[in-house]
């Protein structure tokens, strides 16, 4: 039996995900908590748009994060106080119909794209990115 603790905890501290698409570009949006404050989230890099390459396409969409604890609190104390976090991220793709998402390089879930309507004017008037909600 494979007993990657840290793995397995990591993959828990993610709640939801959601993806959106208009225009030509997927909104992503990952809310999870932490188990302390010592301990950040962070988009380390995306398919399309990112610094990753195929030679061949992996058939999805990709986000890839890191959750572990932040570099400067290593060997430090820290309260056991769950925090929580929000990572939004933009991503140009116009034919992926789904969403891969990475924690610390493992594959964690695959969600659906939801494809908004090109002639739908934004929920967010200032910004003109779509609304993103977590149902």
């Amino acid at each position: 039996m494979n007993c990657n603790f840290e793995n397995q905890s990591m993959n828990r501290e993610v709640n939801d995900a959601v993806a959106i698409r208009q225009n030509g570009v997927v909104y992503v949006a990952i809310a999870g908590t932490l188990p302390t404050p010592c301990h950040e989230a962070k988009i380390a890099d995306k398919f399309p748009g990112g610094i990753i390459r195929y030679i061949r396409d992996p058939g999805t969409a990709e986000v890839f994060l890191t959750i572990g604890l932040k570099p400067q609190n290593e060997g430090k104390l820290c309260p056991q106080v769950i925090v929580p976090f929000l990572l939004e991220t933009e991503i140009p793709d116009g034919w992926h119909h789904e969403l891969t998402i990475y924690i610390n390089r493992q594959t964690y879930k695959t969600i659906k794209i939801a494809d908004k309507p090109e002639e739908d004017t934004s929920d967010h008037k200032d910004t003109g990115k779509p609304k993103l909600a977590f149902w």
